[in-house]
């Protein structure tokens, strides 16, 4: 039981070092490892971890919020939670969590 603790607590400290440190964009992201362990970030979702873990078959759920003081990390597996709260810094007080530049392109599958 340990190790799954730490797995979600430490995942969660690295989600909010990032918080911290990124530019303009989307202030809240729900990141999903899915039951085969890919993972998945989805932008904005509000459905609360226990549905999600539900619902998507998610093995551990983190999402993270930046406010205008604070970033806050919440992580769920099995029967784990956390919940990680930090000032955010004067120098990324005005930033989001990820860039607002697109990082990829969708293409229709029938091309």
């Amino acid at each position: 039981m340990r190790s799954s603790v730490s797995f979600l607590v430490d995942n969660a400290r690295r989600l909010a070092e990032v918080a911290q440190t990124k530019g303009a964009g989307e202030s809240a992201w729900t990141f999903m490892i899915g039951p085969e362990g890919g993972i998945e970030m989805v932008a904005g979702a509000d459905e609360p971890l226990e549905t999600l873990i539900m619902s998507r078959g998610a093995r551990a759920v983190w999402r993270v919020r930046r406010e205008a003081s604070v970033i806050r990390v919440e992580g769920r597996m099995g029967r784990e939670r956390c919940l990680i709260e930090q000032p955010v810094t004067a120098d990324t007080r005005h930033a989001g969590l990820l860039s607002s530049s697109r990082m990829y392109e969708l293409r229709d599958s029938g091309e």
